[in-house]
């Protein structure tokens, strides 16, 4: 009894401690005010909402993606007001609610109290996440709702079939679309890892579920629900993946958004960024250790020993694979960006990782029969201790990194030097409004997010509505009228945006 209350202690101390962590990591990178160059579009879009009850932008353009985090961030603007901070507040909470999400799925998962506290201290460390964790953007909450998905999905399906999780899994993949819309991308993927898994698994454990009679009315639910969902994020992407004008090219109608899901290819450079993604200093040992998982649940499943665990195993790998086969080798290169890789692979990836170096404990501490529990304790400790040896540097380091200054330091100089009849032109018109609360002109060259203004009929950009400069001609024609006009740019896009 005092060995059982003692391990209960450490399991709940580790655990607190890791989530304290977590919290502080994602804290600091919050002060620290560096700023990825969309979360001025999502800060906008939260503020909008908290003014109109909608993400409605200035342009008059309603907002999709990322719906459901304009919703969640406006409460916190309109009680304190807007600040960076204060916008931000979100993304930590989910950030934290994730981090402790991952100890339960994983524990339950691989059956395995280590295989839970490994994956929590991966999750607290991550560099991704905790990047992710302290920025106005969608990614954060994506990756919970993916994590709980697939949970969801795995115990519905294989672990513990019952409606009621699978109809979870439905909600929460439903809800991870509405926070951003590349989550249905992974539908088919996990639709044949499942296949797959019950296919194995159904003689062994029963899993005769789908001839249920009543399964039918689940199917047509889940289909409605997640064509809502579809619908929702493929309307929600037409103006933002149609060309500049739209017109007469077919990009602003539903087939030639779906058509630019598509494109079919194999080459080398299709791949390669996600080889270099999983091969880096950080990501490479949790390979590995997913790597070993996977090939022991293979093993168990030709010898015909398969376990529930393994099956477990099985599904997070199938998933993990053939995510990034179908990135690499279906998808067109709107939905190839290395950083989809958060909301699509997280969660199988560091499960897998959790996993892995659980089996390594549990192997050893078979070495020592009679103390085996002690050995598998100890084994745990030295785990989560390598850990924190090999992630903790990177980890503060991105935590505790302060920004130089950026569009919003820009911003606000300009309103303190601000004079009338001075004009603002910018390749950022979401930052300009949110601190100057106007924008008049928007200046880019080659790429630009515009819509057809139908009063004027002149290109204007998406979010505010300042008018588009996109040629030497323009721009002169505004630089001699009377007046001071301030051009506000980032070094990256000065240098890119412009011939």
């Amino acid at each position: 009894m005092r060995y059982t209350i003692t391990q209960a202690w450490f399991k709940y101390l580790l655990v607190l401690s890791l989530l304290v962590v977590a919290f502080f990591l994602r804290f600091e990178h919050l002060l620290a005010r560096v700023f990825h160059i969309d979360e001025y579009i999502s800060m906008l879009a939260a503020q909008m909402t908290a003014l109109k009850g909608v993400p409605v932008f200035p342009s008059g353009l309603f907002y999709s993606q990322g719906l459901l985090v304009s919703y969640l961030t406006a409460p916190f603007l309109r009680l304190a007001g807007f600040s960076e901070e204060v916008a931000r507040w979100p993304a930590v909470l989910i950030g934290v609610v994730t981090v402790a999400s991952y100890y339960l799925v994983g524990s339950r998962m691989s059956k395995s109290q280590a295989a839970g506290l490994f994956v929590l201290a991966f999750a607290a460390l991550d560099v991704t996440m905790i990047l992710w964790s302290a920025r106005v953007r969608m990614y954060a909450l994506a990756g919970l709702l993916m994590l709980l998905a697939l949970f969801f999905l795995a115990q519905g399906t294989f672990l513990n079939p019952h409606r009621r999780y699978r109809l979870a899994a439905v909600v929460c993949f439903l809800g991870a679309i509405l926070a951003h819309s590349v989550s249905i991308a992974v539908l088919p993927v996990w639709g044949i890892a499942v296949i797959i898994c019950v296919w194995l698994g159904h003689e062994k454990f029963q899993l005769n579920w789908y001839r249920q009679k009543s399964v039918g009315l689940e199917v047509v639910v889940s289909l409605l629900l997640l064509t809502l969902g579809l619908g929702f994020g493929v309307v929600g992407q037409i103006p933002f993946l149609s060309p500049g004008s739209g017109a007469g090219d077919g990009g602003s109608s539903v087939m030639g958004v779906l058509s630019k899901f598509l494109e079919p290819g194999v080459s080398w450079q299709r791949v390669d960024d996600y080889l270099y993604y999983y091969t880096s200093l950080s990501y490479w040992p949790l390979i590995l250790l997913g790597g070993l998982a996977f090939l022991r649940a293979l093993v168990s499943a030709v010898r015909g020993r398969l376990t529930r665990r393994d099956l477990a195993t099985l599904f997070l790998g199938l998933v993990f694979l053939l995510t990034i086969a179908e990135l690499s080798l279906v998808l067109t290169h709107t939905w190839r960006k290395t950083r989809y890789l958060f909301i699509l692979c997280q969660a199988p990836f560091l499960l897998l990782a959790a996993d892995g170096l659980a089996r390594l404990i549990e192997y050893g501490s078979r070495l020592f029969a009679e103390q085996a529990k002690s050995a598998a304790l100890i084994g745990t400790l030295l785990g989560i201790i390598g850990i924190l040896v090999f992630w903790s540097n990177p980890a503060i380091a991105v935590a505790s990194v302060q920004g130089t200054g950026g569009y919003d330091t820009a911003f606000m100089w300009v309103k303190e030097n601000w004079q009338e009849g001075d004009q603002v032109m910018t390749v950022h018109p979401s930052a300009a409004y949110l601190y100057l609360d106007r924008s008049d002109y928007y200046a880019t060259q080659g790429t630009a997010r515009v819509l057809l203004d139908e009063e004027s009929e002149e290109l204007i950009d998406r979010y505010v509505g300042s008018k588009l400069l996109d040629s030497v001609d323009a721009l002169n024609k505004v630089d001699s009228e009377d007046g001071r006009l301030w051009y506000v740019v980032d070094k990256n896009r000065l240098f890119n945006r412009y011939n």
